[in-house]
């Protein structure tokens, strides 16, 4: 329980929510002020993903620059990214077709969830 508090704090900044532990997460949520995404939980949850997914020399950037082209702004990216971790690939991706072909799934995938066209 301390751990995930620790995450959510380390993500979120400070939660005023009073006893935080046994809130349902929608009563949570409204705790947590001025949360604009990217908190220092989900860049390290996603820097994990690309490094330990991606092909050797595909990084960040490589990422970005293959989203960007498609049509995709930086706040669309990073959630993206974060719905990746529900969708991770099982093993290492050996070339960058391969991690262009996992990236466009999904951005597929985020899209059709969010009921978003983006065009590129």
């Amino acid at each position: 329980q301390n751990e995930i508090l620790g995450d959510l704090q380390s993500e979120f900044g400070s939660i005023t929510a009073e006893n935080p532990a046994e809130l349902p997460i929608r009563d949570l949520g409204k705790g947590v002020a001025g949360y604009t995404g990217g908190g220092k939980f989900s860049k390290a949850q996603t820097a994990r993903l690309i490094s330990s997914k991606m092909p050797g020399g595909f990084g960040l950037t490589g990422v970005r620059q293959h989203l960007t082209a498609k049509g995709f702004k930086d706040g669309n990216i990073q959630a993206m990214l974060l719905h990746g971790l529900t969708l991770e690939p099982a093993k290492r991706l050996a070339t960058e077709a391969e991690a262009h072909a996992w990236l466009d799934s999904l951005a597929q995938d985020y899209t059709g969830l969010h009921g978003i066209t983006v065009g590129g």
